[in-house]
């Protein structure tokens, strides 16, 4: 083999080795995301989705993105949810239009007065910006023309034809605000962006800002309500074991002694994790289906990096010395494991 072909070889080898590596770094799990200011008594509590103000020059901005939000959190169940139509019924068309005109703190007070309207929340927010846009460039490429008997292309000829960019734009602020006092619980921003291109795109602008609107009430609803939600962690930094921690350093470590009384089962998540609830076990390799150290925890958001106590001692009285296991549950499956040794002394 040539030195050039060697070198590609080797090249080709080190691509497969890193692509393989990176395709194992990383584990999915669902999770239900709950808002930072959401607490337990928040659960089926009435709020009214206000339309949202327009501060751009697309007409009905506000009310498009205002009306796709109160559906989504219908649909989500974490409050009872007035929208636009049920304001409309309470107070007249008109007077929703005046109600909205004045300050949040004066619409809160509008809103204790109304009969039959009990929320006890409000979200309120602006469209700052919304945009389709839509740009073209002429291209060319070269097309077939003239073939031989046996397919062969014998000439082509230039093809000109317009390529095109569409793109939709929208940026809006949001804020759920007490009904009670007119005070500020909660506020948010949240951008969306889409695009489509090619001679013939499958969406034009409208459909453009269609979409990003999807994607900013996809973030506000995150913002507000209580979601289900799939993050991405690297289970070789998430879960590990260790023998102690020392000045805020954990020993990492895999392998302990028969006679070592204390270890750690080291969790880190991210904050978004806060409030589930996750399972943790360790059984003997050769028996699974014996759970010997079991745990059940809450994850709280200023965790960080947890450590779980368990006795390596105990484990090796019950089930000797030998390979463990240890795993986390996130639902009935363990998404990730942590192997280690418990040896006998030499």
């Amino acid at each position: 083999m040539c030195a050039n072909a060697r070198r590609e070889t080797l090249v080709l080898a080190v691509l497969s080795a890193l692509i393989v590596g990176l395709g194992g770094c990383s584990k999915s799990i669902w999770i239900t995301q709950y808002p930072t200011f959401y607490t337990d008594s928040m659960k089926g509590m009435s709020i009214a989705a206000v339309p949202f103000k327009n501060r751009t020059n697309v007409k009905g901005a506000g009310t498009a993105l205002s009306d796709e939000l109160a559906s989504a959190l219908q649909q989500n169940g974490t409050y009872k949810v007035f929208n636009r139509d049920n304001l409309q019924a309470l107070l007249g068309q008109r007077d929703l239009q005046v109600a909205l005109g004045n300050s949040d703190a004066a619409l809160a007070e509008k809103f204790q007065t109304v009969p039959g309207l009990n929320a006890k929340a409000m979200l309120v927010g602006t469209v700052t910006t919304c945009a389709g846009t839509q740009t073209h460039e002429r291209r060319s490429r070269q097309v077939p023309c003239r073939w031989d008997k046996n397919g062969k292309v014998l000439a082509s000829r230039t093809e000109y034809f317009n390529y095109y960019h569409n793109e939709g734009n929208i940026a809006a602020t949001a804020g759920l605000v007490r009904v009670s006092d007119g005070k500020s619980i909660h506020t948010a921003t949240a951008n969306g962006q889409a695009a489509s291109e090619g001679q013939n795109p499958g969406m034009d602008p409208y459909a453009c800002i269609a979409a990003a609107r999807g994607k900013v009430v996809a973030q506000l609803l995150r913002e507000f309500a209580v979601t289900r939600r799939e993050i991405k962690i690297d289970p070789g930094k998430a879960f590990r074991t260790a023998a102690d921690l020392f000045e805020n350093k954990w020993d990492w470590s895999k392998k302990f002694s028969t006679s070592t009384a204390k270890a750690y089962v080291v969790l880190t998540l991210p904050s978004v994790c806060d409030r589930n609830r996750f399972r943790l076990a360790i059984v003997k390799k050769d028996n699974e289906r014996n759970y010997l150290w079991e745990e059940s925890i809450t994850w709280q958001k200023n965790w960080g990096g947890r450590g779980f106590a368990f006795s390596p001692q105990q484990l090796a009285c019950q089930a000797g010395p030998g390979d463990y296991i240890a795993k986390f549950y996130s639902g009935a499956e363990p998404v990730m494991t942590a192997k280690f040794k418990i040896e006998a002394p030499k």
